[in-house]
């Protein structure tokens, strides 16, 4: 049985739907464990504030933030995914339909002339990114719209490959969250990417941040730096909203590649304490699995 357009479509609409109207449930524990452990009282009431406004939009149906970002998907297609749809089109039509029935807000321009568009669709959005699974039977699709606050504070830079390689990726997190501050909306997940080139490492940044938050790297060594990296930004008092406190990063999360010798290519995507994404598969048997 293929893939086809109509269970595509329905699928990336109660992705779209759900990413926007709910928080993660990984996410949600991370809040609530924080605020189990957090000593200050403005932080605690903030983190209160933020767990309390996730449960009301689930129950209500309402959009978590009223920033309700630019709408990406992400596609992981299986080699032996019998994809019988033209997967741009129908995500982009999917955006189209939920965006005439509910208010989401269409904040889109060209980047230069600044003409905007009055639906959620349209010049190159929805963004999607599609990556090749080798032998998988299914597509895998995670929606994540991309908050303007977080997102306006992400960067990449290309260091030379001189020193400890390291000691200069920490510092660069460190700087670029501490450059966010309160604007950014944390506690952050804060999505790292290493190697490649500058294009692929921001993309390895943004894969980062749309891992699980319990979701270590499988190197030993790379989730050892996770795990450095959230204390070190844990450490820096910036708390729930900029207003101080112990929780800056609800998680780290860094993937890597191998890049040439003469770089050391890194990048940070943050993503705000809402952490908005909905992940499903759809198998060749018809088969949707809602992760």
């Amino acid at each position: 049985m293929p893939i086809t357009r109509e269970i595509l479509f329905e699928v990336a609409v109660k992705l779209f739907e759900k990413a926007t109207r709910s928080v993660p449930s990984d996410t949600l524990a991370a809040l609530e464990e924080s605020l189990r452990s957090e000593t200050n009282e403005l932080a605690r009431y903030v983190l209160a504030m933020m767990i309390k406004n996730a449960r009301m939009a689930a129950e209500s149906n309402m959009v978590v933030c009223q920033d309700t970002g630019l709408p990406a998907f992400f596609l992981r297609i299986g080699t032996d995914a019998e994809l019988k749809a033209d997967p741009r089109k129908v995500l982009a039509e999917a955006v189209e339909k939920v965006s005439l029935e509910f208010p989401y807000r269409a904040a889109f321009v060209h980047p230069i002339f600044r003409d905007s568009t009055p639906l959620i669709v349209g010049g190159g959005i929805p963004l999607v990114i599609c990556d090749p699974i080798a032998g998988a039977d299914f597509v895998e699709i995670t929606m994540s719209p991309q908050a303007s606050g977080p997102e306006f504070w992400s960067r990449v830079e290309m260091f030379p490959p001189s020193g400890d390689p390291w000691e200069t990726v920490k510092g660069f997190v460190l700087e670029t969250v501490k450059r966010a501050g309160g604007a950014a909306c944390p506690p952050v997940v804060v999505g790292v990417g290493l190697g490649g080139d500058m294009g692929e490492v921001a993309k390895l940044a943004k894969l980062a941040s749309i891992r699980p938050i319990n979701e270590r790297n499988p190197d030993p060594r790379i989730a050892s730096m996770e795990g450095e990296l959230r204390a070190l930004l844990n450490g820096t008092g910036i708390g729930p909203m900029g207003l101080g406190g112990d929780t800056t990063a609800l998680a780290v999360n860094i993937e890597v590649e191998y890049c040439m010798k003469a770089w050391l290519p890194a990048a940070v995507c943050l993503r705000c304490w809402t952490n908005r994404r909905a992940r499903a598969r759809v198998h060749n048997d018809g088969r949707v699995e809602f992760l």
